[in-house]
């Protein structure tokens, strides 16, 4: 009864409860500025994960709608994917087995910038943080999710946001 996803229920989800796939801690979820929010999340990888992956690394889709006295900008789809590790401005950890790395970060700071900041009106951002293994049997599988968002409205200066962690079972296989 106890070996199920750990004892922590809170915290994860295995419906066949077969598989420990780590867990991801959210180190940080708050306003940046005046317009943005910032998130740090780590994945904790479980102690048999060697055997199933060799390489991980965070990937990102986002939905984000920024609404400007001109124009309402809005932006669907992959925010970064299992190369973004190699980009100078990197926002994932690259996780290899028996590496230095025992964890995997990913941060993300999206705020508004150039012309879009001083005729905003509002802005909707929504994105879903996943571990994903890139070498190994498991290749292509997803190790768990964050769900996070943040909204900014000009006139009245609120910026609000949050983050969820989930897991389920292994998916790619």
């Amino acid at each position: 009864m106890y070996t199920y996803v750990s004892n922590d229920v809170v915290d994860r989800l295995d419906k066949l409860g077969l598989l420990d796939t780590g867990k991801i801690k959210i180190v940080t979820s708050q306003a940046y500025g005046r317009d943005g929010w910032n998130v740090r999340f780590r994945w904790i990888p479980p102690s048999d994960i060697c055997c199933r992956c060799k390489k991980a690394v965070w990937v990102q889709d986002k939905d984000d709608t920024v609404d400007t006295l001109l124009f309402t900008y809005h932006s669907v789809g992959i925010d970064w994917d299992e190369t973004n590790y190699l980009k100078p401005q990197q926002q994932s950890d690259l996780w290899i087995c028996g590496g230095l790395l025992k964890d995997m970060d990913m941060w993300d700071t999206p705020s508004l910038t150039g012309l879009s900041r001083p005729i905003a009106a509002w802005r909707k951002f929504k994105a879903t943080a996943r571990v994903k293994c890139i070498e190994g049997p498991e290749k292509g599988s997803i190790y768990g999710t964050v769900a996070w968002w943040y909204d900014w409205t000009r006139s009245s200066g609120r910026i609000e946001g949050g983050a969820t962690s989930s897991f389920g079972p292994i998916a790619g296989l």
